[in-house]
């Protein structure tokens, strides 16, 4: 069986402040975005980066968001939705295409549903 696996790094759930920092704490703690000692990831990520750079990633999310939320959530579940149905009148497979917007926590769960 064939599928597809859109992935991306994420975004804040919305526009509030401590949604921003959550994002951005969590998308800098991940090791391929910092290949840095775990004791120095964090300390950088929680003490320097997400106090002083909060406010900057919020306005520019702010110039970029839509209604509907996120863009590049909207557009990831849009591309997800149009290659499912793609592949559904391809394969008859109505499960071969899924999306992960976190890598951590979704990939495992993805990856056994597409087997």
């Amino acid at each position: 069986m064939k599928g597809a696996i859109l992935i991306n790094l994420g975004s804040p759930k919305d526009l509030e402040l401590s949604s921003v920092k959550s994002y951005l704490r969590e998308f800098l703690s991940d090791d391929y975005v910092l290949d840095i000692p775990k004791l120095i990831q964090r300390i950088l990520v929680n003490f320097i980066i997400v106090p002083f750079r909060s406010s900057k990633t919020k306005k520019a999310y702010e110039s970029i968001w839509m209604d509907e939320g996120s863009p590049l959530i909207i557009n990831t579940e849009l591309i997800a939705k149009k290659l499912q149905k793609k592949n559904r009148y391809a394969s008859g497979n109505s499960n071969a295409i899924s999306r992960a917007i976190n890598k951590k926590i979704h990939i495992k769960v993805t990856k056994k549903r597409l087997r």
